[in-house]
């Protein structure tokens, strides 16, 4: 199904703020972990790796590629949820 302009850039938009609150999430869990008195070295490079991906992810966004687009909220969609549902938890 063929989108139309304002459909499109919104659909870039969604992809592009999943991305961006999960490398922002990374970075809030990189620093958590490095702040602790025995931080663990392997989660350390865990997240570093996960951020890297998903910053190269982000730089790979086309907002004309409208299955690109879907399939990064299809697969991340639910990361992003499940980060969001965690911030609420005490």
């Amino acid at each position: 199904m063929s989108l139309s302009p304002s459909e499109r850039l919104r659909l870039y938009e969604m992809a592009e703020d999943t991305i961006h609150f999960l490398v922002a999430n990374c970075s809030a869990q990189l620093a958590e972990e490095e702040s602790r008195l025995h931080s663990d070295k392997t989660r350390i490079e865990q997240i570093r790796a996960q951020r890297r991906q998903l910053l190269s992810i982000g730089r790979a966004l086309d907002h004309d590629n409208q299955a690109m687009l879907e399939e990064v909220i299809a697969t991340y969609g639910p990361q992003l949820r499940e980060a969001r549902a965690a911030e609420r938890r005490p």
